[in-house]
C-alpha cells in the first residue's frame, strides 16, 4: 500500500523557470548552461558591476544579487525554441572567489 505524502496538486505551474546558469572562479568561466547570447549579456552585466574584479582581488565573504534583466533570448521573435513568458531575473551568489549565476 502506498501513502500519498504530498497533498498539493501535481498540475500546478512552477514559480520559476531557469533558463541557464554559469559558474565563474576568479573571473574565469568554468561551466555554463546559458545560450551564448544570454551568456554574453550576463557576462557584460557582471563585468560592468565589477563582480569579476572583486572576485579576483579579494575573497568575497558573501554576495547575493537579484535583478530583473532582459537577456537576448527574451528579445528573439523568430525562434524555434519557445521561452516561457514573464519577467526574467538574474540571481548572482558569490563566496570566496566563486561566483554562481542563474537566469
Amino acid at each position: 500500500m502506498f501513502i500519498i505524502i504530498n497533498e498539493e496538486p501535481l498540475d500546478c505551474q512552477r514559480l520559476f523557470t531557469i533558463l541557464g546558469s554559469a559558474l565563474y572562479h576568479s573571473g574565469y568561466l568554468l561551466a555554463t548552461h546559458l545560450i551564448h547570447e544570454d551568456l554574453m549579456d550576463v557576462h557584460c552585466f557582471c563585468k560592468q558591476q565589477g563582480l569579476f574584479h572583486l572576485s579576483r582581488t579579494e575573497p568575497v565573504k558573501s554576495l547575493v544579487l537579484w535583478k530583473e534583466v532582459f537577456p537576448h533570448s527574451c528579445r528573439l521573435q523568430n525562434s524555434n525554441v519557445k521561452f516561457p513568458e514573464g519577467k526574467r531575473y538574474l540571481l548572482v551568489v558569490g563566496s570566496a572567489k566563486v561566483i554562481y549565476m542563474q537566469c
